[in-house]
């Protein structure tokens, strides 16, 4: 069997595609993996013992739009990648679901597919998203059109966000049921329309972290790994340190998506996702200072760090080991509630105290909040206009002085533990193409 995989080269997206690549690549059924993309994430899919073919070129850093980057863009490669995709002949394509070529590629070769969803479900987009990226643009329209007569397939017509393609057949979503989030069709009408002429059958597989050294792969590929980051290794005797002067270490990390895509872009109540991330550091080191912990906090690849004035009493870095940080050192971790970071924060017992800024960081953060495994005391989706010293001293207090967040976050772990989540999707994806194929 062939598996075809077409990734988007984002953080969030790749690290758990990766890791059901490298399940399949060993699953006995299958007998070659191949993914399709940019030059930049080709060593990553080759470690995973999988092929690659380069079909996306480097366009630079383009417009920082969703809309552009998932619709408009592609089609300039899309020629070269379904001529590569078809030669390949799969027996299946697995892709992102904001992946257009990926849904693509599957109508091209005839064949079945699946879009690993990396969310906590589609229900974390919610009508705002069906609103936000209608049809009702000139370079979206055209790109339609210019898709159609290429390759007679008309997004549009079928239903299809410009930014967004589930599989007609299967969407596996990295999440337990338990933390999922569907469409609520009483709430999210206009999500809940779309999707009922698109989406295919769906399967909770639960989380798909991979190896522990396989998000920092992907975070050194895709960010700036400069001389900066090379040359400063992380400090964990300062932690030795703190932990024997009977400190509490606190971490903190709003991702990438607000750090970098997001970095000059509305977020969370604020202009900018800069000013978001400013704005909550000052609001962190103050109260953890105030609590007379250590804090240990990431600002991403743009946050100028030159004159960056904290207490002695924190680290700061661009990028952190966050699974390591977080197994068996972090006593907390204020997050911005993105699914890899969530899961993994739960999987290590770690309580969390809720800053999201976008997207299905505020599903996830209220369904964490829901079940326990995080506190929050503010609006979720307008956190840092309640979120003060006060508060987030009052929220650092109650996952630090009680067991339960703790005790909720070990609870939800056993239940994904039970799912070995990229073998899960190995399974549902090999089952799938000898389903088809038997039919044929």
């Amino acid at each position: 069997m062939k598996v075809a995989i077409v990734p988007i080269d984002a953080i969030g997206h790749l690290t758990p595609m990766l890791a059901v690549c490298h399940a399949l690549a060993n699953h006995p059924e299958v007998s070659v993996v191949r993914g399709f993309g940019s030059s930049r994430v080709a060593k990553l899919f080759l470690q995973q013992s999988a092929e690659f073919e380069i079909t996306l070129r480097d366009h630079g850093e383009g417009k920082n739009d969703l809309a552009w980057k998932s619709f408009v863009n592609p089609l300039s490669d899309a020629e070269l990648t379904m001529q590569r995709l078809t030669q390949f002949a799969p027996d299946i394509v697995l892709y992102d679901p904001f992946a257009v070529l990926g849904a693509l590629g599957a109508h091209m070769c005839g064949v079945p597919s699946a879009a690993l969803v990396t969310m906590a479900g589609y229900g974390t987009l919610g009508d705002d998203f069906v609103r936000k990226y209608s049809w009702e643009r000139h370079d979206l329209l055209a790109a339609n059109a210019d898709y159609f007569e290429r390759f007679r397939f008309n997004f549009r017509e079928r239903g299809f966000l410009p930014v967004l393609f589930p599989s007609p057949d299967l969407s596996m979503i990295a999440a337990i049921e338990r933390m999922s989030v569907p469409i609520d069709p009483s709430s999210q009408p206009m999500l809940h329309q779309l999707f009922r002429s698109v989406k295919g059958r769906e399967a909770c597989i639960g989380p798909c972290l991979g190896q522990e050294h396989l998000a920092h792969e992907v975070i050194k590929t895709l960010c700036r790994d400069d001389e900066e980051a090379r040359n400063d290794p992380f400090p964990f005797t300062k932690l030795e340190q703190a932990r024997a002067a009977g400190k509490k270490i606190i971490v903190f990390s709003l991702g990438t998506v607000i750090t970098d895509f997001r970095y000059d872009t509305p977020v969370g109540g604020q202009p900018t996702g800069e000013a978001f991330l400013r704005k909550s550091l000052d609001v962190v080191a103050e109260a953890v200072q105030k609590e007379q912990g250590l804090l240990v906090a990431a600002v991403g690849p743009k946050f100028p760090l030159s004159g960056l004035a904290l207490s002695s009493n924190a680290i700061i870095k661009r990028v952190l080991p966050l699974r390591r940080l977080l197994q068996g050192n972090a006593d907390a971790f204020i997050t911005h509630h993105g699914a890899s970071s969530q899961a993994e924060s739960i999987l290590a017992g770690v309580p969390m105290i809720s800053l999201p800024g976008v997207g299905d960081q505020i599903f996830n953060a209220k369904v964490a909040a829901r079940h326990g495994a995080a506190v929050v005391f503010w609006d979720v989706e307008n956190p840092l206009q309640q979120c003060d010293v006060a508060t987030m001293r009052c929220a650092l207090r109650a996952v630090l002085d009680s067991d339960g967040p703790k005790m909720a976050c070990l609870k939800l772990a056993d239940e994904m533990r039970m799912i070995d989540g990229p073998r899960a999707a190995a399974g549902l994806v090999t089952a799938l193409a000898q389903s088809h194929r038997s039919q044929g």
